[in-house]
Protein backbone atom coordinates (compact mmCIF):
# COMPACT_ATOMS: atom_id res chain seq x y z
CA UNK A 1 0.00 0.00 0.00
CA UNK A 2 1.53 3.75 -0.92
CA UNK A 3 0.27 6.88 1.57
CA UNK A 4 0.16 10.10 -0.07
CA UNK A 5 0.94 13.28 1.82
CA UNK A 6 1.44 16.80 0.77
CA UNK A 7 5.35 16.56 1.64
CA UNK A 8 5.91 12.70 1.86
CA UNK A 9 5.18 9.04 0.62
CA UNK A 10 5.14 6.25 2.81
CA UNK A 11 4.82 1.97 1.34
CA UNK A 12 3.55 -0.71 3.36
CA UNK A 13 7.39 -1.57 3.84
CA UNK A 14 8.24 1.61 5.76
CA UNK A 15 9.92 3.15 2.71
CA UNK A 16 8.96 7.24 3.28
CA UNK A 17 10.18 9.60 0.40
CA UNK A 18 10.13 13.24 0.30
CA UNK A 19 8.31 15.42 -2.21
CA UNK A 20 9.15 18.99 -2.93
CA UNK A 21 6.75 20.74 -4.86
CA UNK A 22 9.00 20.83 -8.32
CA UNK A 23 7.88 18.13 -10.80
CA UNK A 24 10.93 18.44 -12.56
CA UNK A 25 12.83 17.00 -8.85
CA UNK A 26 10.52 14.28 -7.99
CA UNK A 27 12.43 11.47 -7.18
CA UNK A 28 13.65 8.77 -9.70
CA UNK A 29 13.77 6.08 -7.76
CA UNK A 30 10.24 6.69 -6.84
CA UNK A 31 9.09 5.48 -10.16
CA UNK A 32 9.81 1.82 -9.90
CA UNK A 33 8.69 1.67 -6.46
CA UNK A 34 4.89 2.86 -7.72
CA UNK A 35 5.85 0.20 -10.85
CA UNK A 36 6.53 -2.53 -8.21
CA UNK A 37 3.47 -1.84 -6.21
CA UNK A 38 1.06 -1.41 -9.24
CA UNK A 39 2.16 -4.20 -11.86
CA UNK A 40 1.20 -7.08 -8.99
CA UNK A 41 -2.12 -6.15 -8.89
CA UNK A 42 -2.49 -5.14 -12.65
CA UNK A 43 -1.22 -8.44 -14.02
CA UNK A 44 -3.84 -10.42 -11.45
CA UNK A 45 -6.61 -8.48 -13.21
CA UNK A 46 -5.13 -9.23 -16.93
CA UNK A 47 -5.55 -12.85 -16.13
CA UNK A 48 -9.21 -12.78 -14.68
CA UNK A 49 -9.68 -10.62 -17.97
CA UNK A 50 -8.50 -13.33 -20.14
CA UNK A 51 -11.02 -15.92 -17.99
CA UNK A 52 -13.32 -13.46 -18.40
CA UNK A 53 -13.21 -13.04 -21.92
CA UNK A 54 -13.74 -16.71 -22.10
CA UNK A 55 -16.41 -17.51 -20.88
CA UNK A 56 -20.00 -17.73 -21.41
CA UNK A 57 -21.25 -14.33 -20.39
CA UNK A 58 -23.90 -12.38 -22.00
CA UNK A 59 -24.02 -8.94 -24.26
CA UNK A 60 -23.76 -6.37 -21.50
CA UNK A 61 -21.54 -8.24 -19.09
CA UNK A 62 -19.16 -7.95 -22.55
CA UNK A 63 -19.11 -4.35 -22.42
CA UNK A 64 -18.35 -4.27 -19.23
CA UNK A 65 -15.63 -6.41 -19.77
CA UNK A 66 -14.28 -3.70 -22.23
CA UNK A 67 -14.32 -0.54 -19.78
CA UNK A 68 -12.67 -2.86 -17.47
CA UNK A 69 -9.90 -3.89 -19.91
CA UNK A 70 -9.47 -0.59 -21.76
CA UNK A 71 -8.51 0.67 -17.89
CA UNK A 72 -6.45 -2.10 -17.60
CA UNK A 73 -4.05 -0.80 -20.58
CA UNK A 74 -4.57 2.53 -19.34
CA UNK A 75 -2.98 1.95 -16.30
CA UNK A 76 -0.70 -0.56 -17.95
CA UNK A 77 0.53 2.23 -20.03
CA UNK A 78 0.79 4.28 -17.81
CA UNK A 79 3.12 2.16 -15.37
CA UNK A 80 5.27 1.74 -18.86
CA UNK A 81 6.08 5.52 -18.60
CA UNK A 82 7.36 5.71 -15.45
CA UNK A 83 9.52 3.01 -15.70
CA UNK A 84 10.82 5.15 -18.86
CA UNK A 85 10.94 8.01 -16.40
CA UNK A 86 12.66 6.59 -13.53
CA UNK A 87 15.04 4.89 -15.90
CA UNK A 88 15.88 8.27 -17.65
CA UNK A 89 14.72 7.32 -21.29
CA UNK A 90 13.36 9.43 -23.70
CA UNK A 91 10.35 7.85 -25.61
CA UNK A 92 10.88 8.36 -29.40
CA UNK A 93 10.50 12.15 -30.92
CA UNK A 94 8.32 10.82 -34.35
CA UNK A 95 5.66 13.14 -35.94
CA UNK A 96 2.57 12.03 -35.30
CA UNK A 97 -1.55 12.95 -36.09
CA UNK A 98 -2.85 15.19 -33.74
CA UNK A 99 -6.73 14.39 -34.83
CA UNK A 100 -5.90 10.65 -34.00
CA UNK A 101 -5.05 11.27 -30.74
CA UNK A 102 -7.75 13.20 -29.87
CA UNK A 103 -9.99 10.82 -31.69
CA UNK A 104 -7.88 7.96 -29.33
CA UNK A 105 -8.83 10.31 -26.36
CA UNK A 106 -12.36 10.54 -26.61
CA UNK A 107 -12.35 7.01 -27.08
CA UNK A 108 -10.79 5.75 -24.29
CA UNK A 109 -12.85 8.03 -22.05
CA UNK A 110 -16.25 7.30 -23.91
CA UNK A 111 -17.79 4.88 -21.27
CA UNK A 112 -17.00 7.77 -18.22
CA UNK A 113 -18.66 10.53 -21.14
CA UNK A 114 -21.86 8.34 -21.08
CA UNK A 115 -22.04 7.30 -17.17
CA UNK A 116 -21.62 11.33 -16.74
CA UNK A 117 -23.80 12.52 -19.71
CA UNK A 118 -21.15 14.86 -21.35
CA UNK A 119 -21.35 15.48 -24.58
CA UNK A 120 -18.09 15.69 -26.85
CA UNK A 121 -18.50 18.35 -29.57
CA UNK A 122 -15.12 18.54 -32.05
CA UNK A 123 -14.93 22.29 -33.98
CA UNK A 124 -12.12 21.93 -36.29
CA UNK A 125 -10.95 24.85 -37.83
CA UNK A 126 -8.34 22.96 -39.70
CA UNK A 127 -9.07 19.38 -39.93
CA UNK A 128 -5.42 17.92 -38.87
CA UNK A 129 -1.74 18.54 -38.53
CA UNK A 130 1.31 16.55 -37.48
CA UNK A 131 3.30 16.96 -34.70
CA UNK A 132 6.62 15.89 -33.69
CA UNK A 133 6.84 14.69 -29.98
CA UNK A 134 6.74 11.77 -27.19
CA UNK A 135 3.05 10.61 -28.15
CA UNK A 136 1.80 8.96 -24.85
CA UNK A 137 3.70 11.64 -22.55
CA UNK A 138 1.28 14.51 -24.52
CA UNK A 139 -1.76 11.80 -24.50
CA UNK A 140 -1.64 11.28 -20.96
CA UNK A 141 -1.41 15.53 -20.64
CA UNK A 142 -4.33 16.03 -22.68
CA UNK A 143 -6.02 13.21 -21.00
CA UNK A 144 -5.36 14.76 -17.55
CA UNK A 145 -7.03 17.80 -18.82
CA UNK A 146 -9.77 15.94 -20.18
CA UNK A 147 -10.44 14.02 -16.67
CA UNK A 148 -10.37 17.83 -15.18
CA UNK A 149 -13.11 18.63 -17.16
CA UNK A 150 -15.12 16.01 -16.49
CA UNK A 151 -14.53 16.30 -12.88
CA UNK A 152 -15.56 19.50 -12.95
CA UNK A 153 -19.75 18.49 -14.79
CA UNK A 154 -20.73 16.57 -11.86
CA UNK A 155 -24.21 17.39 -12.67
CA UNK A 156 -22.84 16.79 -16.55
CA UNK A 157 -22.20 18.98 -19.69
CA UNK A 158 -20.44 19.48 -22.48
CA UNK A 159 -16.58 19.33 -23.60
CA UNK A 160 -15.30 20.91 -26.72
CA UNK A 161 -12.37 20.27 -28.52
CA UNK A 162 -10.94 22.73 -31.00
CA UNK A 163 -8.22 22.36 -33.35
CA UNK A 164 -7.20 25.65 -35.16
CA UNK A 165 -4.37 28.17 -35.96
CA UNK A 166 -4.01 31.45 -33.94
CA UNK A 167 -0.62 33.70 -34.60
CA UNK A 168 0.54 31.35 -37.08
CA UNK A 169 0.44 28.60 -34.91
CA UNK A 170 -1.32 25.65 -34.75
CA UNK A 171 -3.79 25.30 -31.40
CA UNK A 172 -5.74 23.00 -29.31
CA UNK A 173 -7.96 24.14 -27.06
CA UNK A 174 -10.39 21.61 -24.43
CA UNK A 175 -13.53 23.41 -22.98
CA UNK A 176 -15.94 22.89 -20.69
CA UNK A 177 -19.30 23.82 -19.50
CA UNK A 178 -18.09 23.04 -16.01
CA UNK A 179 -17.82 24.82 -12.30
CA UNK A 180 -15.01 26.90 -13.71
CA UNK A 181 -12.40 28.38 -11.42
CA UNK A 182 -11.86 30.91 -8.42
CA UNK A 183 -9.40 34.18 -9.24
CA UNK A 184 -7.82 32.78 -6.19
CA UNK A 185 -7.03 29.14 -7.38
CA UNK A 186 -6.40 29.96 -11.08
CA UNK A 187 -2.84 30.76 -10.60
CA UNK A 188 -2.19 27.95 -8.39
CA UNK A 189 -3.47 24.96 -11.02
CA UNK A 190 -0.15 24.12 -12.47
CA UNK A 191 1.82 24.00 -8.82
CA UNK A 192 2.14 20.53 -7.82
CA UNK A 193 -0.38 19.40 -4.84
CA UNK A 194 -2.53 22.16 -5.05
CA UNK A 195 -5.64 21.01 -5.27
CA UNK A 196 -9.58 21.89 -4.40
CA UNK A 197 -10.73 18.60 -4.60
CA UNK A 198 -11.24 15.85 -0.95
CA UNK A 199 -8.99 13.37 -2.09
CA UNK A 200 -7.10 15.17 -4.90
CA UNK A 201 -3.04 14.99 -5.08
CA UNK A 202 -2.39 18.04 -7.37
CA UNK A 203 -0.04 16.29 -9.96
CA UNK A 204 -2.38 15.82 -12.70
CA UNK A 205 -2.28 19.30 -14.44
CA UNK A 206 1.57 19.74 -12.71
CA UNK A 207 2.30 16.84 -14.86
CA UNK A 208 0.11 17.78 -17.76
CA UNK A 209 2.33 21.40 -17.98
CA UNK A 210 5.63 19.82 -17.23
CA UNK A 211 5.14 16.83 -20.58
CA UNK A 212 3.76 19.89 -22.49
CA UNK A 213 6.90 22.41 -21.69
CA UNK A 214 8.91 19.17 -22.57
CA UNK A 215 7.57 18.87 -25.79
CA UNK A 216 7.71 22.75 -26.97
CA UNK A 217 3.87 23.36 -26.11
CA UNK A 218 2.66 26.20 -24.04
CA UNK A 219 -0.54 25.60 -21.58
CA UNK A 220 -2.56 28.60 -20.80
CA UNK A 221 -6.10 28.45 -19.16
CA UNK A 222 -8.91 30.65 -18.71
CA UNK A 223 -12.22 30.43 -16.43
CA UNK A 224 -15.04 32.00 -15.21
CA UNK A 225 -17.10 30.43 -12.08
CA UNK A 226 -19.94 28.56 -12.94
CA UNK A 227 -19.25 28.93 -16.68
CA UNK A 228 -16.73 26.88 -17.46
CA UNK A 229 -13.00 26.36 -18.08
CA UNK A 230 -10.59 26.59 -21.55
CA UNK A 231 -7.42 24.99 -21.80
CA UNK A 232 -5.47 26.17 -24.77
CA UNK A 233 -2.38 24.53 -26.07
CA UNK A 234 -0.40 26.54 -28.78
CA UNK A 235 2.64 23.48 -30.53
CA UNK A 236 5.90 25.81 -31.22
CA UNK A 237 9.03 25.39 -33.52
CA UNK A 238 8.95 21.86 -34.87
CA UNK A 239 5.51 21.02 -33.27
CA UNK A 240 4.02 23.57 -35.15
CA UNK A 241 3.86 21.28 -37.50
CA UNK A 242 2.02 20.53 -41.02
CA UNK A 243 -1.60 21.27 -42.12
CA UNK A 244 -2.30 17.35 -43.14
CA UNK A 245 -5.91 18.18 -44.51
Amino acid sequence: MITVTANNISTHNGTTIKVNNDIDDFPLHFYPLVCHEVKNPLTSISLALGMLHNSNIDDQQKEFLLIINRSYLRINNLMNLLIEQGLQKHTPQNTYSILQMIEEIIFDNKDIFKQNKITVCRDFTINDFAFTGEKYKIKLALSNIITNAIEAMPNGGEITVCIKQQNHKNVIEIKDSGQGISKKNLDQIFVPHFTTKPNGLGIGLALSKHILKDNNIDISVTSEENMGTNFTMHFNGENMGKILC
